[in-house]
């Protein structure tokens, strides 16, 4: 008021990351004929380890006689699922232009997520067992699929489908309760068709259908505070988004090519934020938006 400075605000942040990532895979392959046809088997399994330390100290000065303000906390992350996944499948030559795929694939993701947050006191860090939680979260995903493909002279189609089962388990050891227990069941079709002319030309349309799963710290509901204005909660109500794509292509000459497409967007993730008017204190949380439309268009 009337330039004159009433508060004051400092702080400082530090942070440490720790990234480690595992892998195997083995695959096995059995050709069935001389066409090409093959029986096909993956196994995988990763390990991500994503641990994180954040220390931050803020001070808020108030320029009229009052003390300041101190918040300090340290925040320690623990972030380590373990993932595994099988795959069968099998793909069929009827003949040279005429191929027929079809299998299933099984995946399993578990994971021990840990957040801890610390207060000083009397010099050393303390554990605040408000804001500590720790928590279980698996994603089981079980799908099948078959696919055909068929060429007739200078026309060629293709049409498939694949349908996904997905469960959600999430339990807080914290709080010694279950947070998350959902199911859903997805289909998800693509249908493509080419048109050669000509050895110059060739005109492809297509349409495909996706999926975009939220990722399992998205559906973790406990309060975090990153510093004394920002704060962060989960959603474990959250949807996954359903993408549906319509395009075509154009290749002249094997040299060029111009592409348009169009997707629809459902359930896209978002973030809702809510800004306190008193004390400006920002909350923000994972939200599922109505709708969204991308369209592209590109020459190359």
């Amino acid at each position: 008021t009337q330039n004159i400075l009433t508060t004051m605000q400092s702080g400082e942040t530090s942070n440490s990351s720790r990234w480690l990532t595992n892998r195997f895979f083995s695959n096995y392959t059995w050709e069935t004929d001389t066409l090409g046809s093959a029986f096909e088997v993956n196994l995988n399994y990763t390990r991500r380890v994503s641990d994180s330390d954040r220390e931050f100290s803020t001070s808020f000065i108030e320029n009229v006689g009052d003390t300041p303000e101190l918040y300090n906390a340290l925040a320690t992350s623990r972030d380590r699922p373990n993932i595994f996944e099988i795959r069968i499948n099998h793909e069929e030559y009827i003949d040279s232009n005429f191929i027929l795929e079809f299998g299933a694939d099984v995946s399993a993701l578990f994971n021990e997520k840990r957040f801890n947050r610390f207060i000083p006191e009397s010099g050393q860090w303390v554990e605040d067992p408000l804001y500590t939680n720790s928590y279980d979260y698996q994603e089981q995903i079980g799908g099948l699929f078959a696919q055909v493909s068929k060429i007739w002279g200078k026309i060629g189609a293709q049409l498939g489908i694949r349908g996904e089962y997905t469960r959600l388990d999430g339990f807080s050891q914290s709080l010694n309760q279950q947070f998350m227990d959902s199911s859903y069941i997805l289909p998800f079709p693509n249908a493509g068709m080419m048109y050669e002319p000509n050895d110059k030309l060739a005109l492809t349309a297509y349409y495909s259908t996706g999926i975009d799963r939220p990722s399992f710290s998205n559906y973790d509901p406990f309060v975090r505070i990153l510093d004394s204005l920002n704060v962060q909660f989960g959603n474990p109500y959250l949807r996954p988004s359903y993408n549906h794509t319509v395009g075509l292509e154009v290749d002249i000459l094997y040299s060029y090519n111009i592409s348009f497409s169009y997707s629809r967007y459902e359930d896209i993730a978002s973030t809702l934020t809510f800004v306190d008017p008193v004390t400006f204190v920002t909350s923000s949380t994972p939200w599922n938006a109505r709708l969204n439309e991308a369209y592209s268009l590109s020459l190359s």
